[in-house]
């Protein structure tokens, strides 16, 4: 009779149990719309030098690049701007709405009130319609009145291309994201992201 007690109970608490650890994410860096392979050492790793399982280290990667067929990474290491490769997307079919719908990356990084900042990369473009949208905000807020710049481009530019802005960040503003995303099929490289703090 205490047997038969016992496995009721076991049984029971394994009831509980189990769908709770279902639903326990198993990463660290579990996010339904994007994911991350996370290295310190790296730091920005905007040259795209460091590769872990197939992606970019450092970066969020939206899932529709990572969980379909229909856009694929590759490291092409034929003439890139600046070290061993550069990041190319190679896209059959995608949605046009940008953010987590669309293939893209983006990484977010801390900055200092009050100064100016330098953005330069590298790109070239093949028949897809890409976007880069730079923002600075204040980390932990839902803003959406702070200084932003969306750049799209739409034609194909078949040559390397150097783009350069600049980023003043007021007193209340401390956080800067840097998003690509590929807006329709065609094949996009990306090389060489610079984020530095302009030297006095």
């Amino acid at each position: 009779m205490a047997t038969i007690t016992q496995w009721i109970i076991t049984r029971a608490k394994l009831l509980i149990v189990l769908p709770i650890l279902v639903f326990i994410p198993t990463g660290c860096n579990f996010n339904p719309y994007s994911t991350v392979n996370e290295d310190k050492s790296a730091g920005f790793n905007g040259s795209f030098e460091i590769v872990q399982e197939g992606l970019p280290v450092n970066w969020n990667i939206y899932k529709p690049t990572v969980d379909t067929a229909q856009a694929k990474f590759f490291f092409d290491t034929f003439q890139p701007p600046q070290g061993k490769q550069s990041l190319k997307i190679v896209v059959s079919k995608c949605s046009s709405e940008g953010g987590w719908h669309s293939p893209g990356i983006f990484q977010e990084l801390p900055v200092e009130t009050g100064k100016t900042y330098f953005v330069t990369y590298w790109f070239k473009n093949l028949g897809c319609k890409s976007m880069i949208r730079m923002d600075c905000y204040k980390a932990g807020t839902e803003d959406v009145n702070h200084p932003k710049k969306w750049i799209t481009y739409s034609d194909t530019i078949p040559d390397w291309q150097r783009f350069e802005y600049e980023f003043t960040f007021s007193n209340d503003l401390n956080q800067f994201r840097f998003e690509l995303n590929i807006l329709s099929p065609g094949t996009f490289w990306i090389d060489d992201i610079s984020f530095e703090k302009k030297l006095l």
